[in-house]
Order: structure tokens, then C-alpha cells, then sequence
């Protein structure tokens, strides 16, 4: 209350100094605001991710859903004012659930884990204040059960993905994605039907460098 007592009376007093003063600060802190919201700048970021993905809208007759829980690195490797390349880097450990075969009514459960390694693009949108992304990525993966169209194991798992990060600047950015992703083991053990899901996930990014990003 003292600082708006004091502001009062310096711009009742008719102080054109002192008007002067006050009207460049504000227009300097507006200025560093607009600065901050539309700066684009990638930065190193290390997330908690949560998805679910099955074969909804893939017409598909097996019945597999994965439970999705990541921890996402992203790494800058090249930027400029208008895009940036990512270095994105992924440990899993999805739970599943699954038929055994197509024509059962009871499902199975199981366990995925592995790494994927994979590059991410990003642009600004919405006037810089979010980003929009597309990424790929593959690495090894295990699965300990799997419906008999695939072999349990060793396999590989493939992404695909498109995304929109909320809100980069803040303390807690959020990110939204939705992909596809792929797995199989590359006809090294038979059968190798491959599964596909269609998956949306949820990422925050309680981790990250401010001094280097937005």
C-alpha cells in the first residue's frame, strides 16, 4: 500500500519527470514481456510421459493395448528462428494387454521395456508462445508375452508421431502427442506378424534448462 500511496502522489504533483520516468519502465517491462513470449529457442528437457494405444480406427482383428510410461530426453543438435532438430531419446516400461488369439473373449497381460533413440522437428506456433513437432524413433525393445501372430522377446519398436507443446516457457510445460507405433523383430524369429497401435500420450517436462530455452 505505501508503494501506491508514494505512486499517487508523484502523478497528482504534475511531476513531468517523474511521469516520464514511470511511463519508460513501463513501456521496458512490456517490452521484455513481448520479448519473452515470442522468443522460439529449443532447449535440453528431460519428461515424464503417460499413453495408452490399441487398434482403434486400424481395423485390425488381434486385440492389443499398451499402457505407455516414458522418460523423454530432448536434446538441441540445430536451431534457427524458425525450426529446430531435437536429439529425442525414450526408456519404456509398458504394461499390456492382449488375446492370445483373436477368437478368445479372455485377455492376457504383459510387459514391454526397452530404449528408443530418434529425431524430433519442431516449429514455433501460435505466435511463438507454443510449438508444434514431428518425430521418429526406433530402438530395441523386450517383450515378455505376446499374441501368437508374434514371437515373444527380442523385437524392435518403431515411432511415429506429431505433437504440440504447451506452453515451452513455463515452469511446467505440457506436451500432447498422438503417433503410431510399430513392433516386430525383423523376421529374426518366426511368427513375425508385427502389431500396430495407434496411441496418444501425455508428456511434462519437469526438467529443463531455462538459460538456454524459452
Amino acid at each position: 500500500m505505501g508503494f501506491v500511496n508514494f505512486f499517487s502522489r508523484v502523478c497528482n504533483a504534475g511531476s513531468v519527470r517523474s511521469k516520464e520516468l514511470v511511463l519508460l519502465l513501463a513501456v521496458s517491462m512490456l517490452s521484455n514481456v513481448a520479448g519473452a513470449q515470442t522468443e522460439f529457442r529449443s532447449a535440453p528437457r528431460t519428461g515424464l510421459s503417460a499413453g495408452y494405444g490399441n487398434q482403434l480406427f486400424l481395423g485390425k482383428p488381434y486385440r492389443y493395448q499398451v499402457f505407455l510410461f516414458n522418460l523423454t530426453h530432448l536434446r538441441p543438435l540445430w536451431q534457427n528462428e524458425k525450426m529446430a532438430v531435437e536429439l529425442l531419446l525414450m526408456a519404456q516400461v509398458n504394461p499390456t494387454r492382449f488375446k492370445k488369439e483373436d477368437w478368445h473373449n479372455d485377455f492376457t497381460t504383459g510387459l514391454e521395456y526397452g530404449f528408443n533413440a530418434g529425431a524430433l522437428v519442431r516449429k514455433p506456433a501460435f505466435r511463438k508462445r507454443h510449438s508444434v513437432y514431428a518425430l521418429i524413433s526406433s530402438g530395441p525393445h523386450h517383450v515378455n508375452d505376446a499374441p501368437v501372430r508374434q514371437r515373444d522377446g527380442f523385437l524392435f519398436c518403431n515411432y511415429f508421431a506429431a505433437g504440440l507443446m504447451l506452453n515451452p516457457q513455463q515452469q511446467l510445460p505440457v506436451d500432447l502427442r498422438l503417433g503410431a507405433r510399430h513392433i516386430s523383430n525383423l523376421g529374426m524369429k518366426i511368427p513375425n506378424g508385427g502389431i500396430n497401435n495407434l496411441f496418444v500420450a501425455v508428456t511434462v517436462y519437469p526438467f529443463w534448462s531455462r538459460k538456454t530455452g524459452t
